[in-house]
């Protein structure tokens, strides 16, 4: 199993995020053009090993077991696919983590609400963190 931050990112997913800023990084001659293909071949794998650590979890039935508050735009295509709303809001997605205390929709953000919507989310985690 990954080890997960705080944040919920697996430590494969920090990586892979890691390698695409350092490509952001290089210039554009072309042996850094070899290397930035050879890092995103790199991240790609990352990013799989990063997935395939949820789809396990999911699968053996892990459980996130400490206080969340599930925050998510109302257009993230994740949160769109058939399903998805009801297992969130109707219980299913509670047998998954316990401990669940609140569920967000932010309406009008899509996948990366925490860039769309900066002070409505610091509020969020800010309100969620004074509880402890």
């Amino acid at each position: 199993m990954a080890a997960t931050f705080s944040t919920g990112i697996t430590l494969p997913r920090a990586v892979a995020i890691s390698i695409y800023f350092l490509m952001a990084d290089t210039s554009r001659s072309p042996q850094s053009k070899k290397l930035v293909k050879k890092l995103y071949v790199l991240a790609g794998i990352f990013q799989f090993l990063s997935m395939l650590a949820v789809v396990i979890a999911f699968a053996t039935g892990a459980q996130v077991k400490v206080p969340t508050k599930f925050i998510v735009g109302e257009f993230d295509l994740v949160y769109r696919i058939s399903g998805a709303k009801e297992c969130i809001h109707n219980g299913r997605f509670k047998k998954d983590v316990p401990l669940l205390e609140e569920v967000v929709a932010v309406e009008g953000a899509a996948h990366f609400v925490n860039q769309e919507r900066p002070d409505e989310i610091n509020k969020h985690i800010y309100d969620f963190i004074q509880k402890f």
